[in-house]
């Protein structure tokens, strides 16, 4: 009896000591899952964080490169300071000092710089290396600088290439913004508007300037009500080509830029990529120096408005809304903002204010209800002014470059992004 009972009680020690050896491996089991979790989150949030501080600087980078009037030459206090020769990586001057292992936040980023080759100056790699801890994130893009040929896209008040609709009570004349505001000056008649197909005056609408249809012998300009123009009347000579425009982003969208409510929204130096801009309320975008934003839509309602203290240029795959009581660029200087849709619609609408030129050869424009428009608006499709909006070319735009086609004017376009080179 008393050996049965020793031999149960070995029984249950040794289950005891297996239960408790199970216990153990798999507490370290779920410990080593655990840490392995841990630090593979912290490894993933600092490649976010390396990622982003590597695009902050590749954005200052395209700045700087952006200003320098020269690539090729070095020892001016430029960007390209350093410059020593064709096919070799050196460090970009900001100012100041070189931009080598420059501490920010948690890291620090370098920005490096390189003329490729041949390029006699009309092309530079810009490669932004951020190190986060352990983590190395590399962005590297090429820039290139063309000679553009043609002429200014914004010769006209309006122009649509597959024909213009003005009704109601909509005025269209022209001013100048190098001799003040609208308002100061007494308007002038180079509100022009043209088409490569019909045009369609309604109503008690004027035309203070040219209306010009295409060339084509159905294309007609026809006038009904007591519309009015001052200005010529003829046909084109021939059809006016819109150059393309076919614009990628520099580097991948980082998400909706949304707010709404009040409040102001800044943008400083440099350009940006969002999925969708879109303000509502009384929010305001403020932009400080020169930005460029590329955006697959955007659009501004209610009150808010768009404030420029510098150069905003933005580049919009969808369609560009303007709705409401907004202002679009309270400087009041179009050639201060400049519009650029490649494949969608401009629709301004409401009682809203815009102070810019515009350009979408993909689509149409429409320019409704009380609204007042100051610069130029061209569209490759249909243009409509209605109700009793208010169109005032502004003249200074016919002597502003633009990235669309000047004559032997030059542009910076970026031409590839690559990420860990």
């Amino acid at each position: 009896m008393l050996c049965l009972l020793v031999d149960n009680n070995g029984a249950v020690f040794v289950m005891t000591l297996v239960m408790v050896s199970l216990l153990a491996i798999l507490g370290a089991t779920f410990a080593s899952i655990v840490t392995f979790e841990m630090r593979n989150a912290n490894w993933q949030l600092r490649r976010v964080q390396a990622f982003y501080l590597a695009e902050a600087a590749l954005n200052k980078g395209i700045v700087l490169v952006r200003n320098d009037e020269d690539w090729s030459t070095g020892g001016d206090g430029s960007a390209t300071h350093n410059f020593p020769g064709e096919g070799v990586w050196y460090y970009l001057y900001d100012g100041i000092v070189d931009a080598n292992n420059v501490a920010l936040g948690d890291g620090t980023y370098s920005i490096q710089l390189q003329n490729p080759l041949g390029s006699g100056g009309n092309a530079i790699d810009i490669k932004a290396v951020a190190t986060i801890g352990e983590i190395n994130r590399t962005i590297q893009i090429r820039m290139l600088l063309s000679t553009l040929p043609g002429s200014s896209v914004f010769a006209w008040a309006i122009f649509g290439s597959e024909g213009v609709k003005i009704t109601g009570s909509a005025n269209i004349d022209s001013y100048n913004s190098d001799n003040g505001l609208y308002e100061e000056q007494v308007p002038g008649e180079n509100g022009n508007v043209g088409s490569n197909d019909d045009i369609r005056v309604v109503g008690s609408a004027t035309i203070a300037g040219n209306a010009t249809c295409g060339p084509d012998p159905d294309d007609e300009l026809r006038i009904t009500g007591s519309a009015h123009i001052t200005g010529s009347t003829d046909p084109a000579s021939e059809l006016v080509d819109l150059p393309p425009l076919d614009i990628d982003f520099p580097f991948p969208p980082s998400g909706q830029l949304k707010k709404t409510g009040s409040g102001t929204y800044t943008l400083t130096d440099g350009i940006y990529c969002f999925t969708e801009v879109k303000f509502t309320g009384s929010y305001e975008l403020l932009i400080e120096g020169d930005v460029t934003i590329y955006c697959e839509s955007a659009s501004f309602t209610g009150s808010t408005k768009i404030t420029v203290n510098g150069t905003l240029t933005v580049y919009c795959t969808g369609d560009f809304k303007c709705t409401g009581g907004g202002i679009v660029n309270t400087n009041q200087k179009p050639e201060d903002f400049t519009l650029y849709c490649t494949g969608g619609d401009i629709k301004l609408t409401g009682n809203s204010e815009f102070h810019g030129a515009a350009y979408a050869p993909n689509g149409d424009a429409t320019i409704t209800g009380g609204n007042d428009y100051y610069g130029a608006i061209v569209a490759g499709g249909e243009l409509k002014g209605t109700g009793s909006c208010e169109i005032h070319c502004d003249e200074a735009l016919m002597d502003v470059v633009d990235v669309v086609s000047m004559e032997g004017e030059q542009q910076v376009i970026t031409a590839s992004w690559r990420e860990g080179y």
